[in-house]
């Protein structure tokens, strides 16, 4: 009789369906605990990873204007006016008349 009143108090509050299930199903829990570990993991590695392209691209827009800006500058240096105006302050002045070419003839010995 005493066996039969645990079985069913056991029924009735449960302990028997959850020994059954955790029983039966153990294998397949664990699996499931380490697949959400492991989905976890990856998300936190891929925001992780997202953060740095996203940074990565910052810099690289920082650095493309730089870029941009020093090009831009060096090109307005280079410009012979400008090159003229910042030698004539130095005292050289441009030639006026063009270069001449040398040529050296050799005797055929």
């Amino acid at each position: 009789m005493k066996s039969n009143k645990k079985k069913i108090n056991s029924w009735l509050d449960g302990s028997a369906v959850v020994k059954n299930i955790f029983q039966k199903n153990s294998l397949l829990l664990v699996i499931i605990f380490f697949m959400s570990l492991f989905l976890i993991w990856n998300n936190h590695y891929t925001e992780k990873t997202v953060r740095k392209i996203n940074k990565y691209n910052r810099e690289i827009e920082e650095l493309r204007y730089i870029h941009l800006s020093t090009t831009n500058e060096l090109t307005s240096i280079s410009r012979p006016s400008s090159v003229a105006r910042i030698l004539k302050e130095t005292g050289i002045k441009e030639s006026k008349t063009p270069p001449t070419k040398i040529m050296i003839l050799k005797n055929n010995e």
